[in-house]
């Protein structure tokens, strides 16, 4: 049955009745229990979806059947109140025995503690018969606390859980039997359930160790709930799991929340010269480096797949992973996509930047496709201090480029000049250059130089000012230019 369509019948049945559980097991969706039967060896809510009051087959399709008396159905529960009656499901898979090790919980309550035994037992023969390998019980020996949980030890001797459990009439407890198939043994502990906010708490009651199985049996082959006296015993659910090491022994099958939240940077650092983390307390308080491509480190909170670019502005190229466009993905062996929380980022030649003011923006998605409408980082404020001494560089190379030899440089050099109409300029350029009866004078332009304003005098001096070009744009113009009046 599905425990959120039950809990608040449940409730208002057990409040009723002035019982002292108060949420229902079935499902455990208040502890995210997985409903889904190939998450089980065996899952069975004694659900009454066709109104039947006989137990019917489990939701994982195992055969349960009777062995003694008429169990019923009612309110979703199986009660056992006769004496004898039992219950068995088989836990063969393609009748074969399992052979993965696995846990099963069986949940369930009395309504009076009195005289008798309830057993939770495993057979190696067919189901509900043979020779047992296992067997929990709680039962009046006589001896307070009364009545007391016990187990079946490898000579079939009853032993107490320790510490001693005392079972209280109508609190749901957990019988929990965990089965290690290699070698043979079982471990036993029996908990009672409190409701701490809606959350189901398991306080152990009582534990055993692992033990050898009774009567050397080999395999097991079916679950068996036993009650050899009148109790008015309830099970409300049992759920069985297999499990691969100790680890995941005592955790029962959850269900997989869908993952609908974008990863979060938690982590900044510009790693070009000393490195910068201003932008973990404030991304408009600005990093300074000289590289116009520069590399930023920084960590997810989840495995992540991310992309970086570069403007101007603190809006343009806000876009998420996708809109940003795979030529803008981190690459490289320490840019930690997909797998990994922590990443490396260059920015791309296509992005160099241009502006002594500027930004990097960094988007990233998960596994699960889950990426912000804009980018994950926000604009992270840049000041760059190399754009002179880049700009410079490329003239020099478009210099090269152009006249190959024979011409005499000059840096920051003053120029005067007169026009036919008598009109005269003075300037200073960056970068001049001489070859024979010419000369050409170029200027980067940046955010607080001025431009000069010369006018061409051919065919002896050309001039040209470059503002907001990337380093190849600004080589490329200086070679059209000398290419062109050479």
């Amino acid at each position: 049955m599905k425990f959120g369509l039950f809990i608040w019948i449940f409730a208002f049945i057990l409040l009723a009745a002035s019982l002292q559980m108060t949420l229902a097991i079935e499902g455990g969706s208040s502890n995210s229990y997985s409903t889904t039967p190939t998450d089980y060896l065996l899952l069975h809510n004694f659900n009454e979806s066709d109104k039947s009051t006989s137990p019917m087959n489990a939701s994982t399709g195992q055969l349960c059947t009777i062995t003694a008396g008429s169990p019923t159905v009612v309110s979703n529960e199986m009660l056992l109140n006769a004496d004898p009656e039992g219950y068995s499901c088989n836990l063969m898979v393609d009748a074969t025995s399992p052979t993965q090790s696995f846990t099963c919980d069986v949940y369930f309550s009395i309504s009076n503690a009195a005289l008798g035994a309830m057993g939770v037992s495993t057979y190696s023969g067919v189901t509900g018969s043979g020779l047992r390998a296992s067997k929990i019980i709680y039962r009046d020996d006589g001896v307070p606390p009364d009545p007391l949980v016990q187990y079946y030890n490898s000579v079939s001797t009853a032993i107490d859980l320790y510490p001693d459990t005392m079972l209280t009439a109508d609190t749901y407890y957990v019988f929990r039997t965990v089965y290690d198939i290699t070698n043979h043994k079982t471990n036993y502990t029996s908990y009672s359930l409190v409701n701490n906010s809606g959350t189901l708490v398991y306080q152990a009651d009582g534990t055993a160790p692992f033990t050898t199985w009774e009567n050397s049996v080999a395999s097991i082959k079916s679950i068996e709930l036993r009650l050899p006296s009148v109790l008015n015993n309830k099970v409300d659910e049992i759920a069985c799991w297999n499990w691969t090491s100790p680890a995941n022994a005592y955790v029962r099958p959850t269900v997989s929340t869908p993952d609908t939240i974008p990863p979060e940077i938690v982590y900044f650092n510009l790693t070009n010269e000393n490195g910068c983390e201003s932008w973990n307390t404030n991304k408009n308080t600005a990093c300074s480096t000289s590289s116009v491509t520069p590399t930023v480190q920084f960590n997810t909170n989840e495995p992540a797949w991310c992309a970086i670019s570069g403007s101007i502005s603190s809006a343009a190229l806000d876009k998420n992973y996708t809109d940003m466009g795979s030529p803008r993905n981190c690459t490289g062996a320490m840019a930690g996509e997909g797998g990994a929380t922590n990443h490396r980022c260059t920015l791309t030649p296509q992005d160099e930047l241009v502006y002594d003011a500027s930004y990097l923006l960094i988007s990233c998605k998960d596994a699960s496709n889950n990426q912000n409408t804009t980018s994950t980082s926000g604009p992270l404020k840049l000041s760059i201090t190399g754009l002179e001494a880049a700009g410079r560089t490329s003239i020099g190379i478009g210099i090269q480029n152009a006249l190959l030899s024979g011409y005499t440089n000059y840096t920051d050099l003053q120029i005067y000049a007169r026009s036919l109409s008598n009109s005269q300029v003075r300037g200073t350029f960056d970068r001049a250059v001489k070859k024979g009866s010419r000369m050409w004078a170029f200027n980067r332009i940046g955010v607080s130089d001025s431009n000069a304003n010369m006018f061409n005098l051919t065919p002896v001096l050309y001039t040209l000012e470059l503002a907001n070009l990337t380093s190849t744009n600004i080589t490329k113009q200086v070679e059209m230019l000398i290419n062109a009046t050479k």
